[in-house]
């Protein structure tokens, strides 16, 4: 978990906190895989940065049908 400017937030990463406005209005929720659309409402809002993570592939444990 990193505190990262939104210039530096790419699609893909995710919230790692909830993501509030400076009167602590929820904009987006912890957990929140962050897109393209995303990047610019917060552009919008005048969001200075965000806690994210790199999204992480989940592996499957389903056994293989052979």
């Amino acid at each position: 978990m990193a505190y990262l400017e939104l210039d530096k937030i790419q699609a893909g990463m995710v919230l790692t906190s909830d993501l509030k406005t400076s009167a602590g209005h929820l904009l987006l929720p912890a957990g929140t895989e962050i897109t393209p659309r995303h990047i610019n409402l917060l552009k919008d809002t005048g969001v200075a940065g965000a806690h994210v993570a790199f999204k992480t592939a989940s592996l499957s444990t389903q056994p293989s049908s052979t």
